[in-house]
């Protein structure tokens, strides 16, 4: 978690960001509330960087937050 925390934001992530996004969903709900915090963090940013191509992942993030 703390690499991909690390790793700057780039657009050589671009084509990737689907196959990282999607364990960190997964993780979100197993780990413990400093590590989500960090998950978090990531998501948010890289929703920001690249919310053209996720909408999915975005719908899929907020209906994750509504069940919190």
């Amino acid at each position: 978690i703390e690499v991909f925390h690390r790793l700057p934001i780039s657009d050589a992530l671009r084509n990737y960001i689907k196959e990282i996004l999607s364990p960190m969903f997964k993780l979100l709900m197993k780990e413990n509330e400093e590590n989500s915090l960090l998950l978090l963090r990531i998501i948010v940013e890289y929703m920001k960087q690249f919310r053209p191509q996720m909408i999915n992942e975005v719908r899929e993030f907020l209906q994750f937050v509504h069940n919190i």
